[in-house]
């Protein structure tokens, strides 16, 4: 049940010189005043306040008021008086003697004790100025009210009560996320002053003083806007400033952890292992590069960041984009997911990086293990990789040069991107009777901004589609864009059957066959490393921008 409820006493138009001072309203009373016409200031209470339209002034019971020039601005307001009613469960509504009443009404004898009240309801109008977004609602609202100083009665009065409440729940609403406002904002600025000094070791009873918020809704605020409580937030601040002294200075451990805050060196390791994933001692060598790193997989993303491993499979080690890279790295197993344990063991490295957890129980008997998830979006999962080894900062000046080299790219697409012309990526495995359709082709899709073809934009739209699908051979009209990237499974059969579908009247029938917009592949194209983008970046604008046909349509044989 509600604790309280507002009644209406009356709506008043006020003009001209009787703006000049209004008296104080009886003490039970407060006033609401809207400009319907005109501006103007008004002083009450000691403050002065803008009235004009969009603006509400709400004046507290006993408050007088007074305009400045008032017949100057043509000023007109509009003043709803309204009071404050305590509900009594079981005799419904009755003003307790200490309350404001109704004008004539007697005290109650029953106080109305042991009513729960409802703190979260418990809503008093806030003296002062507010620009409400309900502002238009609102000045219906008391228009609806006064009707020219009409009076009501019957059913005509209840009406206007009516009105009236509806009125009191947007001012109270407004008012209420007014607050809420003004609570974020406080507690934006205490996260403003933990960034600023990340060290001094702030409790949640002294951050949320600073807010003058309750501890607990500090706490439910802050962690809205961070996704953290105030505590892991500050220790998140701290192993940042960690990991910059770690990767700038010779600074020893326990030395670095007293300077951020943090009493005992132990407990600080602790805390950064956790946040990092990599011990600090461990991290230092990384960012510097003075550490035996294997990389089973992400090999692209390593050399990208200046991190050259000392071991990595020949899978990864074959990739031709960043051949020039790899002398000294030693052979560890022939793919990303089969290691040569002895060979891994007998290196003595100080650190594996692996992928959606292959191998992470045996690797870590070997090194500490770092594990990333392949499926996360690539820009994700290198800055990720990157923060796991300490090279945040080389990370983000890759992405920003990586970004302006799109750009230009995309300016050498104009026509095509202009013309809306489609791209596909096909990798033909499965002959005779299926190919692989790739739904998610980065460089192409992502970063040249190239469109599908229908069939395969359909697909892309659905809510957790795989990277890559097999297609019967029938679809490969549907699958095909205007501009068509082709792989072929290294194995002799699957190229003589390639060679006898390129040979066919279903492949020759297809727009960029005709057209001469079928481009070749090496596998090395599927990888997905900072490396190898810029290449197929680089490769895919070379071959779509090609003006002879002829030669374009002999690289696919």
């Amino acid at each position: 049940m509600l604790p309280y409820i507002y009644v209406w006493n009356g709506t008043n138009r006020i003009a001209g010189e009787e703006l000049r001072g209004m008296p104080a309203a009886e003490e039970n009373r407060y006033r609401l005043l809207i400009a319907v016409r005109g501006t103007g200031a008004i002083r009450a209470g000691g403050r002065e306040y803008p009235l004009e339209r969009g603006a509400c002034i709400v004046l507290m019971p006993g408050c007088g008021w007074l305009a400045s020039d008032p017949a100057e601005t043509g000023l007109i307001v509009l003043a709803t008086a309204f009071e404050r009613m305590r509900m009594n469960v079981e005799a419904g509504p009755r003003a307790r003697q200490d309350e404001r009443q109704p004008s004539g009404a007697a005290a109650s004898d029953d106080p109305a004790e042991g009513v729960p009240e409802d703190a979260a309801f418990d809503w008093e109008p806030a003296e002062g100025a507010c620009f409400p977004k309900s502002f238009s609602r609102m000045e219906e609202l008391v228009l609806a009210l006064y009707d020219n100083g009409a009076t009501a009665h019957g059913v005509r009065l209840y009406g206007k009560h009516a009105l009236f409440q509806e009125l009191i729940y947007l001012l109270m609403s407004e008012d209420a996320a007014s607050g809420e406002r003004r609570a974020v904002q406080a507690v934006e600025r205490s996260i403003g002053l933990l960034r600023q000094s990340p060290s001094p070791d702030f409790t949640l009873a002294q951050l949320s003083e600073t807010a003058s918020l309750s501890p607990r809704r500090y706490s439910r605020i802050f962690r809205r806007l961070t996704g953290q409580s105030p505590i892991d937030y500050q220790n998140g601040l701290r192993i940042e400033q960690a990991k910059r002294l770690l990767a700038t200075t010779d600074a020893a451990v326990h030395r670095i952890a007293h300077d951020i805050g943090f009493r005992d060196p132990f407990h600080f390791s602790r805390s950064f292992k956790r946040h990092t994933g990599v011990p600090p001692r461990l991290y230092a060598r990384l960012s510097k590069a003075d550490a035996k790193l294997v990389s089973l997989q992400y090999l692209g993303d390593m050399l990208a960041l200046g991190i050259k491993p000392v071991g990595a499979p020949s899978q990864l080690l074959a990739c031709r984009f960043y051949a020039d890279r790899t002398e000294g790295i030693q052979v560890v197993g022939e793919t990303v997911v089969t290691p040569d344990f002895d060979k891994l063991a007998a290196m003595k490295p100080d650190i594996i990086v692996t992928f959606d957890g292959h191998h992470a129980r045996e690797y870590a008997q070997i090194a500490h293990t770092v594990d990333i998830s392949w499926q996360l979006p690539f820009f994700d999962r290198f800055r990720l990789l990157a923060d796991k080894v300490g090279k945040a900062e080389d990370a983000e000046r890759w992405v920003e040069r990586y970004m302006q080299h799109t750009a230009a790219c995309k300016a050498q697409l104009k026509p095509q991107l202009e013309a809306g012309h489609t791209a596909s990526l096909l990798w033909m495995q499965g002959l005779p009777a299926t190919f692989q359709a790739y739904l998610d082709v980065g460089v192409l899709f992502r970063d040249l901004g190239m469109q599908a073809p229908p069939a395969i934009a359909a697909m892309r739209q659905k809510p957790n589609h795989p990277f890559k699908t097999d297609m019967p051979l029938d679809m490969l009209a549907a699958c095909a864009g205007d501009h068509l990237f082709v792989a072929v499974s290294p194995d002799a059969e699957s190229e003589r059957e390639f060679r006898k579908l390129a040979a066919s009247p279903q492949w020759q029938s297809l727009r960029a066959v005709r057209e001469g917009r079928v481009y070749r592949l090496s596998s090395d194209w599927i990888r997905e490393d900072p490396l190898s983008m810029i290449a197929q970046m680089d490769d895919a604008v070379r071959w779509m921008t090609q003006r002879p046909e002829a030669e374009a349509a002999a690289s696919v044989y």
